[in-house]
């Protein structure tokens, strides 16, 4: 095992932003996190910033971000009229031999949601159709996905398990930007 000043020695070496990372995205054990932090506070990285930094974060969090952007604008028309959610449309063209179907996940309204599955369904219509076998067999599939899609009205109070990674996406995007910055300014 490792003591506290023999994880000083091998840190002093390792760049700030590699410290950083190690910090936010392993689980260490005390006497590393200790010495990381030691180096990092010589290199002049200030301590309250380094004490937020966790290899995960809390289910918690996640729940309390994922409401705050189910609760805010809409991403795509800005508008407040229903609770952002990951909302899906499903897309299908073809040509000959050739189909290719997907599934689009956006975060928006309902309002933004419907627009995009009806952009899908004219798309399905007009292009789905044209491969054989593929395309004749699964493109009415996806026109009924997104007729259901459309005729959905229900509301969830709760975020979606789609908008809870969505959310702890964007947290750990943040978390890298505050990594990076920490980095930059030491």
């Amino acid at each position: 095992m490792y003591s506290r000043q023999d994880f000083i020695a091998r840190f002093r070496d390792v760049e700030t932003a590699t410290l950083l990372d190690r910090l936010a995205t392993r689980e260490l054990a005390d006497e590393a996190k200790d010495a990381i932090h030691q180096v990092l506070h010589e290199r002049g990285v200030p301590a309250e910033p380094l004490n937020r930094l966790r290899p995960d974060i809390p289910e918690h969090e996640v729940a309390q971000y994922a409401q705050a952007i189910k609760r805010g604008p809409c991403p795509r028309c800005h508008g407040r009229e229903s609770g952002i959610e990951v909302r899906e449309s499903y897309w299908v063209w073809s040509a000959l031999v050739l189909t290719k179907w997907q599934t689009k996940r956006v975060a928006c309204c309902r309002k933004c949601g419907v627009r995009e599955n009806w952009n899908a369904l004219g798309f399905c219509i007009g292009l789905g159709w044209w491969g054989i076998p593929a395309g004749i067999l699964i493109t009415p599939y996806q026109i009924v996905r997104n007729l259901l899609a459309i005729a959905s009205r229900s509301e969830r109070a709760a975020p979606s398990k789609a908008l809870l990674v969505l959310a702890k996406r964007n947290l750990l995007a943040q978390r890298q930007f505050e990594l990076e910055r920490m980095a930059t300014n030491s």
